[in-house]
């Protein structure tokens, strides 16, 4: 199974888990939040990442950092480190977040305009745009 494939298939579940457990926004903020902690230490990244690693030092590592988000991201984590699946980890986290952006209607937008607008006028388009779309 591929990455991509891999991450979607663990995606899935989890966010049903949340769906079922009603904390749908609470898991997509700290996968993104995990994700980007990640990304912004290496260090971190090159020890999850690394097979030589021992498997409960990292059982450890997961759990300490993702101390405070909600028990499912740490529960699927800890999945994926015991399934030898860490390396689906970013695909999960765009799989989910494509999912919850769906599901809850969202839609990102990016303003590009012929001349530079001010932080004021952005934020009144914004609030128009909020309006408009609900």
């Amino acid at each position: 199974m591929s990455g991509e494939q891999g991450g979607t298939v663990y995606a899935t579940a989890l966010y049903d888990a949340a769906e079922q457990a009603g904390r749908l926004k609470d898991v997509n903020r700290d996968l993104a939040g995990f994700v980007r902690t990640l990304a912004e230490n290496p260090d971190l990244a090159r020890v999850l990442f690394n097979p030589a690693f021992p498997a409960e030092r990292k059982r450890l590592i997961l759990q300490k950092v993702t101390a405070g988000s909600d028990v499912l991201l740490t529960n699927a984590l800890l999945v994926l480190l015991e399934n030898g699946r860490l390396d689906v980890l970013v695909d999960l986290e765009r799989s989910f977040a494509d999912r919850y952006g769906r599901e809850q209607r969202e839609l990102a937008v990016t303003l590009t305009t012929a001349v530079a607008i001010d932080d004021a006028t952005a934020d009144g388009l914004r609030d128009r745009l909020a309006q408009a779309t609900g």
